[in-house]
């Protein structure tokens, strides 16, 4: 490593750039500055940088090579002759772990696999999905693989690899290289039934199958578990480009909840009214609790009846309710289960964001398409667990078929507390079978998770919860009984039938709190009013009349009618100061709702940033800059004429900095005053586990400024969205009110007690700095607001004319310093066409093109168009190295005269 550094330190000059490139098994290696470029030998990548606009490289000498692991890209910047490589996360963190490795497959895996994780763990051993595998690897102190390819896996397997994961309390990390199989492998009946230590990843780049990578990424979910018990997300790191924050489910009771489903559709009220209550109530820190208590008609004590309830925790900021729990807790008689079911309302919205009522709703691992929403159905399934073990003797052997997750969950519970032994069966009957299938099944008794084999002579009773399955039960009970007594069959779907309760169907929870209750949210009755803690139902409207309408304190979300939603203001009321300028990178579809949300609480001032993809490389091309006047109204409708092509985001936060200071990480980067940064809503992530340094290095430096503005004391927030693009053709996407919540959390999570927190919210102006000093400022000139030069493209004079006459000039003059001048006369122009300057603006020659925002897209459009139109080479690494407007000019002129000497 010495005699390396020692070499590329005596090539690099002050200023310029280190490019390290790793080279994988194919020996191909991947540019950060062109996504999708692949290089099959390494003496080509000298070649294939200068094409896009690098001058002056130097190739590394084949002996003094610098070995990094495969898919890292790593640009170093140069600064006062320092240099920092960065290391190998794993080389120092990860220690040999006392633990056996056991991979489950259908397949065998790649022999070069072993020789990467066999220092790591103490023995590894595989287990083929097979009949009569060796099941006797599997132990506590193991830790399991599982690695599903894109075949689907045949009945056989699935129920071999629930009896494995059933078997083992070990670690498990299911890796699918395609995705899309989970629930014929019945891993969601695995989740619902206590089998928390599971992770899910969906891996759908091709990669994942390659011995380095895969063993890379075990490696590291074995060193988060090292650093903190129990589950934590996986995350990436900008040295080894992972990223997993894709599709990764969740353990369903782990999994908060965000927001409430509101799309409620009319239906006649089933449920009787006596057996509805609902319990309202308000915590010393403002949150609101509401529950809906249904009490079903089921034969039991009738002192002490068995009721649903479902309870829903309400926590205010300003005027946006932000739903933070939603559990459904069965109880039967003075029993409460111990396991209650929460449910996730976050769903995933697909289409154009127009208004608050296009929120939906899903469960982690349903199924979402674009045509059918996800529907949840988990209180009738709730009430048919319930009927189902009411009407279970105690102590009796019962075999359950067709169970979904909340119902075996429930049902698990419940037998726990009877000493009731229940089986599920994961088989199917053959159709022209008379006799059942071998059935692998999952025996549950009190407080112990174990395996056993169906023994036909234990089961007392059948449990039906789907009414498709009565002709299958009927078959395991005829075939049952021809060795013991006759089984019964408990249909509890007969009772809890969604007809039953009045809904579709296919019912949502707006359909099921509209049923039992009539209403989504609490009222908040007049202070001169006292709430009593138990509402009737049929009192609810008369307590909604008497609550106070205040502008702040009302929301209409409801889709078919306004039902007003009265939640309680927060102590807190979020505002934004109309000195200070706020920068959003957001979408052009949410980008109205954000701005009209800001200015109904005081901004004035919002830079928008709409990145701008290019569709060939997939990668961030540039960002249409807008600076708007929230006062004037039109200024937010004219979003996208009023935009034109400026610099990255990437450049917008350099042109917001200091150039004199240290760009390097976690350094002391100064803001102007006047720009808050606070809040970035990363919506082009790349697919997951795709090689996109570009979207790295961004993602990372953002977040670096912030941890700096954060150190110094300075109110800033970043929110990276990663919208975890399920394939190339879907995206999900933040609804309005996601994004109110991200922003109102974001300001008021950042540092309380500075006085920069209450200068953001409005309540001071300290430190604020009025329009004109930022529009004065050279480096805020491409976000001051000229709508004559962006509104009226055509009166302006075509590139081409201005071309023919710079060429015509420097064709009739042979004096140095007039060339110098038409030079930096044609890139000030261009300067001021992609920065969006004004007409009357002329930056001093001077001037450093870092302060003007000046980014290496931009350097590289520069040379492309010199080289084009004035037949001038100029390096883009000698426009990113400081130099000012004259400084580019001279070094253009030059070249100029001296090709016209040659020539």
């Amino acid at each position: 490593m010495a005699p390396a550094l020692r070499a590329i330190r005596q090539r690099l000059r002050t200023g310029g750039y280190l490019v390290i490139l790793a080279a994988t098994e194919t020996e191909r290696l991947h540019l950060a500055f062109r996504p999708g470029v692949h290089i099959h030998r390494r003496t080509e990548w000298a070649a294939q940088l200068a094409t896009t606009g690098f001058g002056g490289i130097d190739a590394a000498n084949p002996s003094h090579e610098v070995a990094l692991s495969g898919y890292s890209v790593m640009v170093a910047q140069a600064l006062d002759a320092e240099l920092r490589l960065l290391r190998d996360p794993f080389a120092a963190t990860v220690l040999p772990w006392d633990r056996a490795l056991v991979i489950l497959s259908s397949e065998p895996i790649s022999p070069a696999l072993r020789p990467q994780l066999s220092p790591f763990f103490r023995q590894i051993r595989e287990v083929f999905l097979r009949p009569d595998p060796d099941l006797s690897v599997l132990s506590a102190s193991s830790v399991i693989l599982v690695i599903q390819g894109p075949t689907p896996w045949t009945t056989k397997q699935q129920v071999l690899i629930e009896e494995c994961l059933a078997l083992s309390d070990a670690p498990v990390l299911w890796l699918s290289e395609d995705g899309g199989y989970y629930d014929q492998c019945g891993i969601h009946d695995l989740l619902a039934t206590n089998l928390t230590h599971i992770r899910l990843l969906h891996l759908p780049d091709a990669r994942a199958t390659e011995p380095k990578f895969l063993a890379r990424l075990l490696l590291q979910w074995i060193h988060s578990q090292c650093e903190q018990p129990g589950w934590s997300a996986l995350t990436g790191t900008a040295e080894n480009e992972l990223r997993l924050r894709g599709d990764v489910l969740e353990v369903p009771r782990q999994v908060p909840c965000t927001t409430l489903d509101c799309r409620l559709h009319p239906h006649q009220d089933a449920v009787p009214t006596e057996q509805v209550q609902v319990e309202h109530r308000t915590s010393s820190d403002n949150s609101i609790h509401f529950a809906v208590v249904v009490s079903p008609s089921v034969d039991g004590d009738a002192m002490n009846p068995g009721h649903i309830r479902l309870a829903v925790k309400f926590s205010t900021i300003g005027a946006i309710p932000v739903a933070e729990e939603c559990c459904l807790h069965l109880v039967l008689g003075r029993n409460q289960l111990s396991q209650s079911r929460m449910l996730t309302l976050a769903g995933a919205h697909r289409g154009t964001v127009s208004s608050p009522q296009d929120w939906c709703c899903e469960v982690p691992g349903g199924v979402c398409t674009e045509q059918e929403p996800t529907y949840l159905a988990d209180v009738a399934a709730g009430l048919s667990a319930l009927y189902l073990m009411q009407h279970c003797p105690p102590g009796s052997v019962l075999l359950v078929h067709g169970a979904s997750p909340v119902e075996r969950a429930v049902i698990t519970s419940l037998a726990s507390q009877q000493t009731t032994t229940v089986f599920y069966s994961t088989s199917r009957l053959g159709k022209d079978d008379d006799q059942p299938q071998r059935l692998f099944i999952h025996a549950y008794s009190a407080n112990r998770r174990l395996r056993q084999q169906l023994l036909p002579h234990r089961i007392t009773a059948l449990g039906c919860l789907n009414p498709a399955h009565d002709p299958l039960l009927s078959r395991i009970r005829d075939a049952l009984s021809q060795e013991q007594k006759r089984p019964a069959i408990i249909a509890a779907h007969h009772f809890a039938s969604s007809k039953a309760l009045g809904l579709a169907s296919r019912p949502n929870l707006g359909d099921v709190l509209r049923t039992v209750v009539g209403l989504v949210q609490p009222p908040c009755p007049s202070s001169s009013q006292t709430l009593p803690s138990v509402i009737p139902v049929q009192d609810l409207p008369t307590y909604c009349q008497a609550a106070p309408a205040t502008p702040t304190a009302v929301i209409d979300w409801t889709a078919q009618r306004l039902v007003p939603a009265f939640v309680r203001p927060a102590h807190q009321t979020i505002t934004f100061s109309p000195h200070r300028s706020y920068l959003l990178h957001l979408s052009a579809p949410l980008a109205q709702l954000v701005c009209d949300w800001m200015a109904s609480r005081g901004a004035q001032h919002v830079i928008l940033a709409d990145t701008v993809v290019d569709e060939q490389w997939k990668a961030e091309i540039s960002s249409r800059i807008t600076f708007l006047d929230l006062s004037i109204r039109d200024l937010v409708e004219l979003t996208k004429s009023a935009t034109c092509y400026g610099p990255t985001i990437a450049g917008v936060i350099l042109g917001s900095t200091d150039s004199n200071t240290s760009l390097r990480l976690l350094s002391s980067t100064n803001f102007r005053p006047a720009l808050d940064f606070f809040v970035a809503l990363d919506e082009l992530s790349p697919p997951v586990m795709t090689p996109f340094p570009s979207f790295s290095a961004v993602s990372a430096y953002r977040t670096a400024l912030i941890q700096c503005q954060r150190s110094r004391g300075i109110a800033a927030s970043i929110l990276h969205h990663n919208t975890a693009l399920l394939s190339e053709s879907s995206t999900t996407r933040l609804r309005p009110r996601e994004i109110y919540e991200a922003i109102a959390r974001a300001i008021l999570g950042a540092r309380q007690g500075d006085w920069q927190i209450t200068a953001i919210m409005g309540q001071s102006n300290q430190g604020s700095v009025s329009l004109d000093d930022v529009a004065r400022h050279p480096k805020m000139w491409h976000f001051a607001p000229d709508p004559v030069a962006s509104l009226t493209p055509e009166t302006t004079d075509t590139p081409l004319s201005e071309d023919q006459r710079m060429q015509r000039a420097l064709e009739q003059t042979d004096n140095l310093e007039e060339t110098i001048g038409l030079m930096a006369q044609a890139i000030t122009r261009r300067l001021r066409e992609q920065l969006q300057l004004p007409l009357e603006a002329v930056p001093p020659d001077d001037t450093p093109l870092g302060d003007l925002g000046w980014d290496s897209m931009m350097a590289v459009k520069l040379r492309v168009w010199m080289g084009r139109q004035l037949a001038v080479d100029l390096p883009v690494v000698r426009m990113m190295g400081g130099s000012c407007i004259r400084d580019v000019a001279r070094e253009a002129a030059e070249n100029f005269m001296a090709k016209r000497v040659r020539s």
